[in-house]
């Protein structure tokens, strides 16, 4: 019951924020429109007004900036992983371009072609082109399958538009200047507005701290993007389903069964998966955590300490979920879609680069998001062999130092998953970084921290660490 309501929970907040941030930016959007539309027809209402440079400047300024903020605003409106939304947003584009040039061309007429200049002519003729070249980008981005492929060509169709436009109008000064136009004013006036833009789209620093700033205030309505990180991590479907499968598909391995040489590498081995069995969800003693770039004697050392000292204090073998006898190496995709499900105690072996792997994050986020508590994890630090004193000082300062923009995943498609699930959720990075180190922070103060005989300044234990591993290999 309470790991359906944190998923029906954590739906309900994904829902709210996608109707607030999509509504919101999306209304906007359509204002911008209308104000567009509006100046159209009325622009030319005081001619005698536009003589004045100052004021043509405004107006072609105005009328641009208009345009452009209907399409960054429209295109901020989609979360990360809303792929619908997405081709909405793209199919809306492609009819105002498309709307656009059929009137420019049915008021143009064949009069009109014929009695414009060249330098008309040209112009007409970039319009056109432009149009065509950002209709083409925007129909390829809304066939991309990927929702991280399709943000990307978003974003892409919009930084062709700006470019194609800033280089359009001042082309068109040069035309003007070789007419024997003195006048300038319209290409600046329509150059800044896409030169801004085109700065926007490229550095997105700006746009994703508007984000989180909306979503900040999305979060005092009571929908929290922590909890909407968790539906967004499970993906779409009944939770009462996605239940049901994790159930199905939970596994855990006695400590016993396992040897060093299962644990040395991350090397996939399907045979190892026979020796997990299927176990009541929670009925697990541990989930344990660590990262495959950190030594595997120091790591096999501290996880057989944590197991002798549980095998005192029980009477019996810890049952333990790891990744790499745990996880049905045929089928990855569907068991880390339940990984937020699985989640009970923990075992957290630290070492170096702990803090580096974006999926040791999630999974601990993850964890206290679904309800559990910082005092059932305990948290191993791990130092390499041979340079005990620097990696211990690395360990802290990570936990001090923490960006998922700089965490890495072995495939760098988990990578990217990751970063949509928390862009979709919190906006930005900056505010996860800040969630997360708030975790950490009250993690390092609350959890019990043990350091394994192995982990020690002074020594590694080497000679029983390696018998140890020599017996279990």
């Amino acid at each position: 019951d309470q790991i359906l309501g944190n998923i029906r929970k954590g739906q309900s907040a994904l829902r709210r924020i996608r109707c607030v941030v999509g509504g919101t930016w999306f209304g906007l959007s359509a204002v911008a429109a209308a104000v567009c539309e509006f100046m159209m027809p009325t622009q030319w209402m005081l001619p005698a007004l536009w003589d004045n440079r100052i004021l043509e400047f405004c107006r072609v300024f105005l009328a641009y900036t208009l345009f452009d903020a209907r399409l960054l605003m429209s295109s901020l409106a989609p979360l990360g992983d809303d792929t619908r939304f997405m081709q909405l947003v793209l199919g809306t584009d492609i009819v105002m371009f498309a709307a656009l040039r059929f009137n420019m061309i049915r008021g143009l007429g064949a009069h009109g072609w014929q009695a414009a200049s060249w330098s008309e002519r040209v112009m007409q003729t970039e319009y056109i082109a432009k149009a065509a070249v950002c209709m083409g980008v925007a129909a390829w981005a809304m066939t991309r399958r990927d929702p991280e492929a399709m943000n990307t060509w978003l974003w892409r169709h919009l930084a062709v538009y700006a470019t194609i436009t800033t280089f359009q109008a001042l082309m068109s000064g040069l035309v003007m200047l070789t007419d024997g136009d003195q006048g300038m004013v319209v290409p600046i006036a329509s150059a800044v507005p896409p030169g801004i833009l085109l700065y926007l789209v490229l550095d997105q620093r700006l746009l994703y701290w508007t984000q989180s700033q909306l979503r900040r205030w999305v979060d005092t309505t009571g929908a929290t993007s922590a909890a909407a990180s968790i539906a967004c991590a499970i993906g779409p479907g009944d939770p009462t389903m996605v239940l049901r499968q994790a159930k199905a598909q939970f596994r855990c391995v006695t400590l016993d069964c396992v040897a060093f040489e299962d644990v040395q590498d991350n090397t996939p081995n399907p045979e190892l998966y026979s020796r997990s069995c299927a176990v009541t969800l929670g009925h697990c003693d541990a989930f344990v955590s660590h990262s495959w770039h950190d030594d595997a004697g120091p790591k096999w050392d501290a996880l057989q300490a944590w197991r002798a000292s549980f095998v005192q204090s029980h009477g019996r073998e810890p049952t333990v979920w790891f990744d790499k006898l745990c996880i049905d190496q045929t089928n990855i995709e569907r068991d880390l879609r339940c990984l937020p499900i699985y989640l009970g105690g923990w075992v957290i072996l630290s070492g170096p680069s702990y803090m580096s792997r974006l999926w040791c994050i999630m999974e601990l986020f993850f964890f206290i998001m679904m309800g559990g508590r910082l005092s059932s994890i305990n948290l191993i630090p791990v130092a390499n062999e041979g340079n005990e004193d620097d990696s211990l000082l690395t360990i802290v300062s990570s936990f001090k130092t923490f960006d998922a923009g700089a965490c890495e995943c072995f495939f760098e498609h988990d990578k990217e998953r990751m970063l949509t699930v928390i862009q979709t959720s919190f906006g930005s990075l900056v505010a996860f970084n800040q969630r997360v180190s708030l975790l950490l922070r009250e993690l390092s103060r609350e959890v019990r921290c043990d350091m394994p005989r192995s982990s020690t300044l002074s020594s590694h234990s080497s000679s029983d660490g390696q018998a140890s591993r020599q017996h279990d290999a």
